[in-house]
């Protein structure tokens, strides 16, 4: 069962390969992204996040601006939005 949302990518990566998951334009041309190489993309990426030293647990936060945001204040937030990697992360290596 799938309880998260690196899960449930993994999984669709996994049971619905394609040839043309995506298109992007690349001189002029928009060309098919796979399945597959979508998935490498995103495994590079999380391990370069490692490389910087976001890792399980740990926290990202935004670093443009100081403070919050108005819509931040309307909403009653009073810290920096952050995103975690969690430590059960199945990319992890």
């Amino acid at each position: 069962m799938v309880e998260t949302l690196s899960q449930l990518f993994i999984n669709t990566v996994r049971t619905y390969p394609k040839d043309d998951l995506l298109m992007v334009k690349k001189e002029g041309r928009y060309v098919p992204i796979s399945t597959a190489d979508f998935g490498d993309g995103v495994k590079h990426l999380s391990l370069g996040l490692r490389d910087l030293g976001l890792g399980p647990d740990s926290a990202a936060h935004e670093t443009r601006g100081i403070g919050t945001s108005p819509m931040d204040s309307m909403l009653g937030h009073r810290e920096p939005s952050f995103w975690r990697i969690p430590s059960s992360d199945p990319l992890s290596v």
